[in-house]
Order: C-alpha cells, then sequence, then structure tokens
C-alpha cells in the first residue's frame, strides 16, 4: 500500500505552551482527510482509497501534527497500475501543497499555492502553452487582472473543486484567530513551507464554496484525451476518458468517435485523441462539463486489445 507521511505545524505566541484549541485543531484536521479523499477521487476515480492516519502526537516547539496517508489500490485496478492510469498518494500530497515542496519550478505548484494567488477572484480564461517545455501546465487568467499567471495543471484543477478548496480553507482558518501567527507544511526531512496570517487570508477567500460567479466560465483548449470507456453504441452521446491523470465524462455528440469505433468493431488499449476539449466550469461547488468539438489526431494504441467498455442493451 502506498504511503506518504507529511506534518501540519500552528505557531505563534498563543502556542506557546505547545497546546491548541481543539474547536481549531478539530476541524483543521477533519478537513486534511476530506482534502486527501476527495483528491485521490478526483485523479483515481473508484480504484484507490485513501486514509489518512493521525501518525504521532503533537512534537516538541509550537504545535506540529505528523499525519500519514495510506492509499490502497483496490483488486479491480491492479491491472491498470503498471499503465500509470494510478497516480501515487504522495504525487497528491504534493499537488496540493501538503509536502511543502514545489515540484514544478517557474509555475504556481501546489493547490495551496494556487488559492493563494487566486485571492477570491475568478477565473476568466484558461489557456494551455503549446510549447513542449510548458507541458504539465496551464495559464490562468482571473477576471479583472490583465495577467496570467502559469500553474501546474493538477494543482489548478484540485483548487478549483469546491469541496477541496472548502478543506484548504478550514485548514488556513486558525491562522486568522489571534496569537496565531502561520501554518507550515512539511515533509519528514523537516523542509517547511511557511504560510502568514496574509496567506490565511488570501486561501479563505479563495476556498468559500458560496463565492458568486456572474456567469459560468467557459474555455476551449487543445489537448490529448485517452480512452478509458467507450460506449459502443451509435447515439452514444458521453464516452469515459483520462484527461490530465483524471477520468472525465465528455460529450461527444459533435463527433464520430462512436460510429467509427463500431464500425471498428473495437478500440484499442491506450488510443489517444488529440482533441479541442471545451470546458464549462458551472460553479464552485459543481463539476465542469467538457465536450469535445472536434478530433484533430488519433494515435492508436495496441493491436487485439480492448480497453473497458460500456456497452448500452437496448434489448430489456
Amino acid at each position: 500500500m502506498p504511503e506518504a507521511s507529511f506534518k501540519v505545524k500552528y505557531d505563534g505566541p498563543g502556542l506557546a505552551g505547545h497546546a491548541m484549541d481543539v474547536q481549531d485543531l478539530a476541524p483543521a484536521l477533519l478537513a486534511i482527510g476530506d482534502m486527501c479523499r476527495e483528491a485521490n477521487r478526483l485523479i483515481n476515480g473508484n480504484d484507490t482509497t485513501v486514509d489518512v492516519l493521525i501518525a504521532a502526537a503533537p512534537e516538541h516547539g509550537s504545535f506540529i501534527v505528523t499525519l500519514s496517508a495510506i492509499q490502497t489500490v483496490l483488486d479491480t485496478a491492479q491491472q491498470i497500475v503498471g499503465n500509470q492510469y494510478i497516480h501515487t498518494i504522495k504525487e497528491i500530497l504534493e499537488w496540493l501543497g501538503l509536502l511543502g515542496i514545489p515540484v514544478i519550478p517557474g509555475a504556481i505548484a501546489t493547490t495551496i499555492g494556487y488559492l493563494r494567488v487566486k485571492n477570491g477572484r475568478p477565473v476568466e480564461s484558461v489557456t494551455k502553452p503549446d510549447d513542449a517545455d510548458n507541458r504539465g501546465r496551464l495559464s490562468v487568467q482571473f477576471r479583472g487582472d490583465g495577467n496570467a499567471v502559469t500553474v501546474n495543471q493538477n494543482a489548478y484543477f484540485l483548487g478549483e473543486n469546491g469541496a477541496i478548496a472548502g478543506s484548504v480553507g478550514k485548514v488556513f482558518e486558525p491562522v486568522q484567530r489571534p496569537r496565531i501567527d502561520n501554518v507550515q507544511f512539511g515533509s519528514e526531512r523537516d523542509e517547511w513551507e511557511v504560510y502568514g496570517k496574509d496567506d490565511a487570508e488570501r486561501v479563505v477567500k479563495s476556498s468559500n464554496p458560496d463565492m458568486p460567479l456572474d456567469e459560468p466560465t467557459v474555455n476551449v483548449m487543445e489537448t490529448w484525451l485517452r480512452i478509458y470507456a467507450p460506449k459502443y453504441d451509435a447515439k452514444a452521446e458521453t464516452w469515459w476518458f483520462l484527461w490530465m491523470g483524471t477520468r472525465i465524462t465528455a460529450d461527444i455528440t459533435l463527433t464520430s468517435l462512436a460510429q467509427d469505433s463500431l464500425e471498428a468493431g473495437g478500440v484499442p488499449v491506450g488510443t489517444a485523441y488529440r482533441v479541442k476539449l471545451q470546458i464549462r466550469e458551472r460553479g464552485p461547488n459543481q463539476r465542469a462539463d467538457y465536450k469535445v468539438l472536434e478530433v484533430l489526431e488519433t494515435r492508436a494504441g495496441r493491436a487485439n486489445e480492448q480497453t473497458q467498455i460500456e456497452i448500452d442493451d437496448d434489448s430489456n
């Protein structure tokens, strides 16, 4: 079972006795568990589960809690681990920012970092840079701001999930209390990422699930989708794809994918499509809608092997 440990430290004059009010600590710890489980569900679907355990009592200095996130890969998913369809809990903790170490130099690397920069502003547009050096990154522009920021694509999509953003906000709320100056996240090597009161205010603003949006945000980008579960029905309106490490359902009604796959007798494992993908963000607490506007290129997978399939049976 993959496992990764991390530390959360609250610091300030109110914690000089190494004690912390349970009304502040308990919601923060529960939120960390919720955050890790929801992020794992978004990235790996139902193929894995995650448990977050307190691995040690509060330690010396300030108030430190060591936690372990344990990931269990279900039997039904064992066969796809070798294809890298499942991301480890360490990767997920890095994207969230709980390990305290940025993973992509030159870009906002973590969900916490993204929510801090977002500062409660709605997203105006999202584009994916064309140059190869920027693979894995997105350019995000906020409403009312003419400047764009470069963000790790996983940090962005986790940060735009209302449940995850809300959990991150709960972890930062204690820093808004008097006599608590900062919260820190670190690995077992005691390398810490420190966030103070100004950072906490920005993150909490961005985590508010009730933040209104004037209208849905719609973006179109060219990207690759890898087939996960086609429906072998010429009238199928949606397919399951793997996109940026996340399993999504996308509308395919503007394409001939369903008819073409039916005529070809199936879709080989690993088949990928370069497409124009429309992403419609409906609101902070709702899932995005995905629609394939056009298929630009196809890369076939392994011959004589088929992906997981969904078949609509009209005989009932």
